[in-house]
């Protein structure tokens, strides 16, 4: 029990929630069994997050690492709306597709 004359350390400190983060709500798989898994978040340095954010259209090649889809792919990105709720549509081409750069991790 802490005495009555203690200062608290933070006294006007009120927990937040931790953000809520932009996550994938459906995908597709590919013919060889790669999938982006369900819920996955998105980080915040993507075209995809971009995309959300700017409620616009984003084209880019980067890093992506969604489960089994990892490498450095172009990912064009759209902002939608459906229901009134903000959503993101992205088309990734995975590493070896024509638009797309070789990453440094292997697919396999």
């Amino acid at each position: 029990m802490p005495h009555p004359n203690q200062l608290r350390l933070f006294e006007d400190y009120i927990p937040q929630p931790p953000p809520e983060k932009l996550r994938v709500r459906w995908g597709c798989s590919t013919g060889d069994g790669r999938f982006i898994p369900r819920h996955k978040s998105i980080e915040l340095d993507t075209c995809i997050y971009k995309a959300y954010e700017q409620r616009s259209i984003v084209r880019a090649v980067e890093w992506i690492d969604l489960g089994t889809i990892c490498g450095r792919c172009f990912c064009e990105s759209m902002a939608v709306t459906v229901d009134a709720e903000r959503y993101v549509l992205s088309v990734i081409h995975l590493p070896g597709d024509e638009h797309s750069v070789s990453g440094h991790k292997p697919l396999n």
